[in-house]
Formats: structure tokens, C-alpha cells, sequence
């Protein structure tokens, strides 16, 4: 009787907790972000902000790279077009740009986002492959773009999650 009180409970119980933690891990309604924002970059924006490729013994130049965009002279001097999908409001909105040395297509999506203190940290995840081999590529600068609310920060960290 306790054994059979005890599952109806936790089938009962269950559902609920799992969609509160799915509801908390969605990020803010008014985000987009372009995963593959390369083709839209200036022609000397890999020149003017590398990033150390993988396996490089330079020390000097940084593994990534990360920006904040909040108006549109800023936007143009990084950036030729903005990618599908992606239009902003200045007024209202803001960009996060992230660059650094891939070795991996994988799509991209946004986990969290989290201000705390003075701080923005955006959270990305990459889509699990279906195989677990066969989808590195030879390492390239990816140009993430995130588009969010606009807030007074001051700093912003990005984190890739595998």
C-alpha cells in the first residue's frame, strides 16, 4: 500500500517538477541569436580581433573574444549586414557578439542568461551530434551574434556548453 501511495505520488509530482525545469531554463522571450554571423562580418574583423586557434602555441592572442553592441555606429564598423532573422532596436535592444576558434559546426542555442551584479554571462549550448564522431572541421573563427533587452552592464562573459 505505502509502495503504490508512494508511486501515484511521484507520478503526480514528477511532470511538474521536470516542467519547472525546463520553464527555467528558457531564455528571456525577446532573444535571437545568430549562430554563424562569420558571413556578415567586415572584411578586416578577423584581423582586427583574432582568436588563438586551437593547438596554437601563441600566448598572446586571446582564445575569444567578446563584444557589446549598443548602437548602430558600432554595429557598422563590425559588421557589413546583420544576419537573418536579426533585426534590433537600439533604443531597446542590444547585442552580444562573441568570436572565437571553432572546430565544431554544431548549431547553437541559447541556454541562460544571467545578470548578476554589473555582469552579463549568455550561456550557449551546442546541439548534441547524432553520432558521436565524424563532425569536427578544421578549426575557424565563428562569429556568434545575440540579440536581448538592453541593460546597464557594464561586462558580459559568454560560456559554451557541450
Amino acid at each position: 500500500m505505502k509502495k503504490r501511495c508512494f508511486l501515484l505520488t511521484l507520478c503526480a509530482v514528477l511532470p511538474l517538477l521536470l516542467s519547472l525545469l525546463l520553464v527555467s531554463c528558457e531564455p528571456p522571450a525577446n532573444t535571437a541569436i545568430a549562430d554563424r554571423a562569420d558571413k556578415h562580418v567586415t572584411a578586416d574583423f578577423t584581423t582586427l580581433y583574432p582568436v588563438r586557434g586551437w593547438g596554437s602555441d601563441d600566448t598572446e592572442t586571446p582564445t575569444s573574444q567578446t563584444f557589446l553592441i549598443t548602437d548602430e555606429e558600432t554595429l557598422n564598423t563590425l559588421f557589413t549586414s546583420l544576419p537573418e532573422g536579426i533585426t534590433v532596436d537600439f533604443e531597446h535592444e542590444m547585442l552580444v557578439v562573441y568570436t572565437y576558434s571553432a572546430i565544431y559546426v554544431r548549431d547553437l542555442r541559447i541556454r541562460e542568461i544571467v545578470e548578476i551584479n554589473d555582469t552579463l554571462t549568455v550561456t550557449l549550448r551546442q546541439k548534441r551530434p547524432a553520432t558521436s564522431s565524424g563532425d569536427a572541421c578544421q578549426p575557424y573563427q565563428r562569429v556568434v551574434m545575440i540579440k536581448l533587452d538592453k541593460t546597464e552592464v557594464g561586462a558580459v562573459t559568454v560560456e559554451i556548453e557541450e
